[in-house]
């Protein structure tokens, strides 16, 4: 029914050019890595760390330069939504979606700017509606201005403990779209995090250590290579700083959110192991499903972040 991939992104026609495997989509000829190269690698490794029973369906929204055109967003998270609902149906080759997570985001830089923020409200409101948890990063600009659709979340008049500034605005229909800013690891705020009453909660954002693709290739650190005792074998520095490793530190709201997203998963797993909703859910209605979905986000949102369901 979809007819393809559900992420925008087309395939690459050199492996160095893919921005998830070579890293070098923007400069294939100097060598230069692409600014968030490896960067759903990295997302997916932050995930399994809180969650590894999680299964990702990573959905490549954007390239190696992190930009990504309206009407791809739009497209991509329909295609999201309907993907959701075929799985709901039990359509073979998809799957219901328990959480999504995105780490983009966009201002309002001009009046005209805020027309963009129906057509994706809506579709994420779609996702909520039907029992998926959406989590958003906030943004590294260290502001308070409004990033969406991190964004859409509800306003809070306090964080600790977490109280709504309009409690009207939570529904239980509508599990709430989460926003998360950054930590640095002593506990204390990124200083490059947004913040403001649309930030839902904190997470770990500052050098965290993840998953990196081992095809990408670069460094910052001198590195010294020798020949061995042995025919063929190369001795060389560990280069803790080379890109290639398959592990890497990288900062950054994207993966604050990614790591709320885990802790999201695992409730929801733990939830469902406990209660056997899954074979429940089989065995009733769509709506039925749907239900216990929408109520297994709401446990999860409040279990990880303190926001409670109406």
């Amino acid at each position: 029914v979809l007819g393809g991939p559900i992420g925008p992104v087309p395939g690459a026609d050199r492996p160095v050019r893919d921005s998830e495997t070579g890293g070098m989509a923007g400069q294939p000829l100097t060598g230069g890595l692409d600014p968030v190269a490896g960067h759903g690698t990295f997302i997916t490794g932050i995930v399994h760390q809180l969650c590894p029973d999680a299964v990702v369906l990573s959905c490549r929204l954007y390239g190696g330069d992190g930009v990504i055109a309206e009407s791809g967003l739009l497209g991509a998270l329909r295609r999201l939504l309907l993907f959701h609902v075929l799985g709901l149906l039990g359509r073979p080759s998809y799957l219901p979606v328990d959480v999504v997570t995105l780490s983009l985001g966009y201002y309002h830089e001009r009046p005209e700017d805020a027309d963009f923020d129906g057509p994706l409200g809506a579709v994420l409101l779609g996702l909520r509606r039907l029992g998926v948890a959406v989590v958003v990063s906030a943004g590294n600009d260290g502001q308070s201005r409004p990033m969406h659709p991190a964004a859409f979340a509800p306003r809070l008049a306090s964080w600790d403990p977490v109280v709504p500034a309009e409690p009207g605005s939570l529904d239980r229909s509508q599990p709430p779209l989460v926003a998360v800013g950054a930590l640095n690891p002593d506990g204390s705020t990124a200083l490059f995090s947004n913040d403001g009453p649309w930030v839902t909660c904190l997470r770990p954002g500052a050098a965290v250590v993840s998953t990196l693709p081992v095809t990408t290739d670069g460094s910052v650190g001198s590195v010294r290579g020798l020949p061995g005792m042995r025919p063929g074998e190369g001795r060389r520095t560990i280069a803790p700083l080379r890109v290639g490793g398959g592990i890497g530190v990288w900062s950054g709201t994207s993966f604050s959110g990614p790591l709320l997203a885990g802790e999201l998963a695992a409730e929801i797993l733990a939830g469902r192991e406990a209660a056997d909703e899954s074979v429940s859910a089989q065995a009733g209605s769509i709506g039925d499903a749907v239900g216990q979905r929408r109520d297994a986000a709401w446990r999860a949102i409040t279990a990880t972040t303190g926001l409670a369901a109406p």
